[in-house]
């Protein structure tokens, strides 16, 4: 018996899913290199509110700093790397392709600041990520700079056609599968930006000034930001060691997904457009969880407003009609009444 809170929709699917799942399921999220933690709660950096999403899903949130000396903790159903700003430890690389091969699932998210040998480590697994920013000037939000593309396009085959909503990337770079990929690993292209993005290839840096676009250097869009690489148990990366399946995990081997941005699952983005729908999904696909591959009812962050999110265009062509374009129709109008009223009591 579990007790509701309130009649509503999501509150008896919560409760019904927490009767039907016997098996804990655990998301691991490691933070010892400058990944958000699930524990800090400040906008830019922090990763609780999406923490709280997911055990509302009753998913066991716990952290660590490194992968420990014996391996990636077996009752890890998925792990998550968000945005790691340093290297990773000696030996912690293998340690992610032993779990993997062993049937693990990863969720890695990266950025443009991303230390070199991290990008090595995912090109070791099919993953190509790019030395670029992207920019998206058509479609920036009020307010914002040209470096936070919308990404609408998703593989619908992976997230069950139930992304309908863009999500937003605060700096983003491209992440593509390698051609070809390594032995005994097959990637698959998940999502990519819109056609008027396109990527600066200039080390991941942002200029200070205005972005242009270079025809012979940089990229046009539609870009690629999101992959999901497969590492098979017949052919496996190299990693110097046998590697049996773990305990509960599937033996055709383990799956990663890439996202060239991990400041979309933020506090501060999270409730922005889809963002919390594609985080919440990608865990939902590794956990292989058909429940979360849904569009989750998205929480409302103050008060019983909710957000609106508007494009630099989109703002314009309101403070047009409504500060300039009404205002003067309606001066117009009633100056037009005036000269007509005088007239005719000049009659």
């Amino acid at each position: 018996m579990r007790p509701v809170r309130s009649i509503d929709e999501e509150e008896l699917t919560n409760a019904l899913l927490q009767l039907t799942r016997l098996a804990p399921r655990t998301l691991c999220f490691v933070t010892g290199h400058g990944e958000h933690s699930p524990q800090d709660n400040s906008d830019r950096r922090g990763y609780s509110t999406v923490a709280k999403a997911l055990e509302r899903e009753h998913f066991a949130i716990r952290s660590f700093d490194i992968v420990p000396a014996d391996g990636v903790p077996t009752d890890c159903t998925v792990v998550v790397v968000g945005g790691p700003t340093q290297e990773l430890a000696p030996g912690e690389a293998r340690q992610f392709v032993r779990y993997l091969t062993a049937g693990g699932q990863m969720l890695f998210l990266v950025d443009p600041s991303t230390p070199p040998p991290v990008v090595e480590f995912l090109a070791g697994l099919g993953v190509r990520v790019g030395n670029d920013v992207i920019v998206d000037e058509r479609n920036r939000f009020i307010g914002a700079d040209s470096f936070m593309p919308r990404v609408p396009i998703f593989d619908q085959g992976t997230f069950r056609k139930n992304l309908d909503a863009a999500a937003v990337f605060a700096i983003a770079r491209t992440v593509a599968p390698m051609d070809p990929p390594p032995p005994g690993v097959t990637v698959s292209l998940l999502a990519l930006t819109g056609d008027d993005s396109w990527a600066r290839v200039d080390g991941g840096a942002v200029p200070d000034a205005p972005p242009k676009f270079r025809r012979e250097v940089d990229k046009p869009g539609p870009l690629p930001v999101a992959v999901m690489a497969t590492v098979g148990a017949e052919e496996r990366p190299a990693t110097g060691q046998d590697v049996q399946p773990a305990p509960g995990r599937a033996r055709h081997g383990g799956r990663m997904i890439v996202v060239g941005d991990s400041d979309f699952g933020s506090n501060l983005y999270l409730n922005l457009l889809g963002n919390k729908d594609l985080f919440m999904s990608s865990v939902g696909v590794l956990a292989e969880d058909e429940a979360l591959i849904a569009v989750r009812r998205k929480g409302l962050p103050r008060g019983s407003f909710s957000p609106v999110s508007l494009t630099a265009e989109q703002g314009r062509a309101i403070f047009w009609l409504a500060v300039i374009v009404q205002p003067l129709a309606f001066t117009v109008l009633g100056m037009g009444i005036v000269w007509q009223r005088r007239r005719r009591a000049s009659r």
